[in-house]
């Protein structure tokens, strides 16, 4: 894996520009009973099987990977559950190890599936781990092959963005989806619809919850400008466009 810095959290493209951790809210989760497809852009397959994740999911093996960046692949990463859930922004009751322990079961039992092009195809759950009851310490291991999807491209992501975008699981796939881009180009609502993995049943009502999604992205600083046409295209410019 590529090494960041301390204010940002890597991911790789293929993962933020598909609907593996949509944007959606977690109790609109589906449960994929066998390996299923989801969206992704044209030169990827991606398929999933098990829970249905989300971007409180990713936001939790991103702060893993953030761990393990100076390690060599195949280390587990250790750490207490109080210490990640602090570094993410979030309380330490009670609920909030219990919340940290079911997005960790998602990510450990969730199977995903990428293929390259209809050539290259790597298979594998996204983390393994154990915890120590009495101490709430971790021991994750990230998968090897989920790891090397670094190798087609990532993003840094910031992390103070991200934190500041919770609770808006649009507004967060979005910021992971356009932040994968060097230079937005003009992308179809549909298209966004479609990758997002979007519960919205009518492309009016998502229309309205995109339109307020940019509007939170453009306010914390994460673009410059941010322009849903009458046509239905989403245009906008990254702060150092400018």
């Amino acid at each position: 894996m590529p090494s960041w810095p301390d204010v940002s959290r890597g991911a790789p493209n293929v993962l933020l520009r598909s609907a593996l951790f949509a944007g959606v809210q977690g109790r609109q989760r589906q449960v994929f009973k066998k390996r299923t497809l989801l969206a992704s852009t044209q030169d990827i397959e991606l398929k999933l099987q098990g829970v249905q994740l989300d971007q409180s999911d990713l936001d939790v093996w991103l702060q893993i990977l953030h761990l393990a960046r100076h390690q060599l692949p195949g280390y587990p990463v250790t750490f207490k559950a109080h210490s990640l859930l602090k570094a993410m922004g979030r309380g330490i009751s009670k609920p909030h190890y219990a919340w940290l322990a079911d997005s960790l079961a998602r990510l450990s039992g969730a199977l995903v599936e990428v293929t390259f092009k209809g050539r290259h195809t790597f298979g594998d759950h996204l983390l393994r781990y154990y915890r120590d009851e009495d101490t709430q310490s971790y021991v994750v291991e990230l998968t090897l092959e989920m790891c090397r999807l670094f190798a087609s491209g990532y993003t840094y992501l910031e992390w103070e963005q991200r934190q500041r975008l919770r609770r808006k699981p649009l507004a967060l796939w979005l910021h992971g989806y356009l932040c994968s881009h060097a230079t937005p180009y003009p992308v179809k609502v549909t298209t966004l619809h479609r990758l997002s993995g979007s519960s919205a049943q009518n492309l009016r009502d998502f229309k309205l919850r995109v339109r307020t999604a940019l509007q939170d992205l453009v306010a914390i600083g994460a673009l410059a400008q941010a322009t849903l046409t009458d046509d239905g295209r989403v245009m906008v410019k990254h702060t150092t466009d400018q």
